[in-house]
C-alpha cells in the first residue's frame, strides 16, 4: 500500500502530461539547460537511467506560492525509486548561504531554482520535472464531482470540518483537507498520506472520464514540464516494466526548532546514503561531471 500511494502521485501527474499531449494542446512547456552533474548525455530511446522531480505547488494569483509536494524519482527501464522530501527540511538554497526550508526555493526562484536546490542537497542530477499546481486541483475535483477519501481523523481546517471515515470533497473542501498539518500527530508526513490519498482517489476518477475535454480544461493551465511529446513513445515503449518494482526510499531526520521556525534537519551522513543510492540506481559515478547536452 505504501508503494502505491507513493507512486499514485507520479502516476497522476504523467497521466494529465500524457493526456494533453495526446489531445494535442498546449502545455506549459519551460526548458531547463541539462545537468551540470551528468558526465554523459541521457537517452530515454537507449533505455538510459534518469531523474524527474515530482512538484505538487501552491501557486495562487498574484503569489508565486511555495511547493506541497517534492518527491524525487529515479527511473531505469526495470524499476523506479522514490524519495519524498519532508517540505520543512532544511537545506541551502542553491546559488546562496542562505539555509531555509526547501519548499521556499520555489517561492525564491520558481522551478529552476528548486530543481538546483534539489540536486545540490542530493548531489544527484535532474533530468526531468513535472510540476502540478495544486490549487489546480479546485477545478479538476468540482469537474469530477468529487472525490471519496477514508479520513484516519476527524479534524477542522479552515472551516471546514472533516469527520473520520470515508468522506466525499469538494474543490474547496479537498485542498484544505490537503493543506492541514499543525493538528496532525504524523506532521508533515501525515500531511503527505491525506495528499496521496487524494491523488489515489483522482486517478480512479480521472481513468473513468468519458468526456477528455472535462479534464483537459481543468488541467491545462496548472501543469508545466521540460519533458516533450517524443519523450512519452519512449517512456511507454522503454520503462513500462518498471512500475512493477517501486522501491520507496525514507529520509531520516530529526525536527528542531531555529529561531521559532520548525525545521527538518538531516545531516551530511543520511544526504550521502540517499545519494549513494540514486547513484547506484543511475548507474553513474558520485562525482560534480561537467556539462553535456541532453539528447531526446
Amino acid at each position: 500500500m505504501k508503494k502505491l500511494l507513493f507512486f499514485t502521485f507520479l502516476l497522476f501527474a504523467s497521466i494529465l502530461v500524457i493526456v494533453v499531449f495526446t489531445a494535442e494542446r498546449t502545455l506549459n512547456s519551460v526548458a531547463m539547460p541539462p545537468s551540470e552533474k551528468r558526465a554523459e548525455s541521457v537517452s530515454l530511446k537507449k533505455k538510459d537511467h534518469f531523474t524527474v522531480l515530482l512538484l505538487g505547488t501552491d501557486q495562487r494569483e498574484g503569489d508565486r506560492g511555495r511547493t506541497d509536494t517534492v518527491v524525487l524519482a529515479s527511473v531505469s527501464d526495470k524499476s523506479i525509486q522514490l524519495l519524498s522530501i519532508p517540505r520543512d527540511t532544511r537545506v541551502q538554497i542553491a546559488g546562496s548561504q542562505n539555509k531555509t526550508k526547501i519548499n521556499h526555493a520555489y517561492s525564491y526562484g520558481g522551478t529552476a531554482l528548486t530543481v538546483k536546490t534539489v540536486e545540490n542537497f542530493l548531489n544527484v542530477p535532474i533530468d526531468y520535472f513535472v510540476n502540478v499546481n495544486m490549487e489546480g486541483f479546485i477545478q479538476l475535483i468540482d469537474k469530477m464531482g468529487g472525490v471519496t477519501v477514508r479520513n484516519d481523523f476527524s479534524f477542522e481546517s479552515d472551516g471546514s470540518v472533516f469527520l473520520k471515515g470515508n468522506i466525499l470533497l469538494n474543490g474547496d473542501d479537498a485542498l484544505k483537507y490537503v493543506r492541514m498539518r499543525y493538528d496532525d500527530p504524523n506532521g508533515d508526513f501525515g500531511r503527505q498520506k491525506r495528499q496521496q490519498d487524494v491523488m489515489r482517489a483522482l486517478l480512479d476518477k480521472a481513468v473513468q472520464l468519458k468526456h477528455i475535454d472535462d479534464l483537459l480544461s481543468a488541467v491545462r493551465n496548472n501543469v508545466e514540464t521540460n519533458l516533450k511529446p517524443s519523450n512519452f513513445l519512449y517512456l511507454q515503449q522503454n520503462y513500462n516494466e518498471a512500475r512493477f518494482q517501486i522501491d520507496v526510499l525514507s529520509i531520516a531526520g530529526t525536527g528542531e526548532t531555529i529561531d521559532n521556525t520548525y525545521y527538518y534537519l538531516v545531516n551530511e551522513q543520511e544526504r550521502q546514503r540517499l545519494s549513494s543510492l540514486f547513484h547506484k540506481h543511475l548507474n553513474i559515478i558520485e562525482t560534480a561531471p561537467e556539462k553535456k547536452e541532453i539528447s531526446f
